[in-house]
């Protein structure tokens, strides 16, 4: 298994960043045979080989589709291998891409949900959203370094214990892992803008017809809930 990453930071933090991966990296098994030599490899963008977003592409394809690839590593055919790559990331639920660092992927996804005008920013940030339009949304976000200083977050709240009606301080998942606060909407300022009207629950009923009176709905006929 390896990892790809693309970092663009100042050069003063450059020898700072390669020493805390590199430290990670060989936290687990040091000794392992050609460890030392192989488990991280930094490489400097060299404008002559090719530019960042080339780099970038060409895993995305080989990952994604295989488009524009001849082949695979192997030789095989990149559109099918691309397709077992795909398959084994859905089944095992691994996320084969992340970007870390810039504007809130988060907050793009949940302006995507909005379909009514808003006014200000969060209605550029609607726009350019809904159009796709990544480049404007990072600039209207403070730009590609704003960190955590950005205009629109995520509105967040609380969770309730359902059967007590109790804040429930740290609540944790079925793996016993902290679980953070639920997004409802997002906030720009003093200005809140509820994006999840519905929230969703799992339960067990045992037939069609107790589900419709747990909505206090009469079930349909018969022949329509078998």
């Amino acid at each position: 298994f390896r990892s790809h990453l693309i970092l663009f930071m100042e050069p003063g933090n450059l020898k700072r960043c390669r020493g805390v991966i590199r430290h990670y990296a060989l936290e687990d098994s040091p000794q392992e045979p050609g460890a030392q030599a192989h488990r991280v490899k930094v490489m400097p963008i060299d404008p002559a080989k090719g530019s960042a977003t080339g780099y970038v592409a060409k895993y995305i394809s080989k990952n994604i589709n295989g488009a524009g690839l001849d082949s695979d590593q192997f030789g095989n055919c990149p559109v099918e291998s691309a397709e077992r790559i795909e398959t084994w990331a859905s089944v095992n639920r691994i996320r084969q891409f992340q970007q870390i660092g810039g504007p809130s992927v988060t907050v793009w996804r949940e302006l995507r949900r909005l379909r009514s005008e808003g006014l200000g920013l969060i209605e550029d940030a609607r726009q350019a959203a809904d159009a796709s339009n990544w480049a404007l949304f990072v600039e209207l976000m403070g730009g590609p370094f704003c960190g955590r200083n950005q205009p629109i977050e995520l509105a967040k709240r609380e969770s309730i214990d359902s059967d007590t009606g109790e804040v429930i301080a740290t609540p944790f998942n079925k793996y016993g892992e902290p679980c953070p606060d639920k997004i409802f909407g997002i906030r720009c300022g003093p200005v809140i803008v509820v994006t999840r009207i519905y929230e969703w629950v799992i339960e067990w009923v045992n037939s069609p017809g107790d589900f419709f009176r747990k909505l206090g709905a009469e079930p349909p006929p018969l022949e329509y809930c078998q």
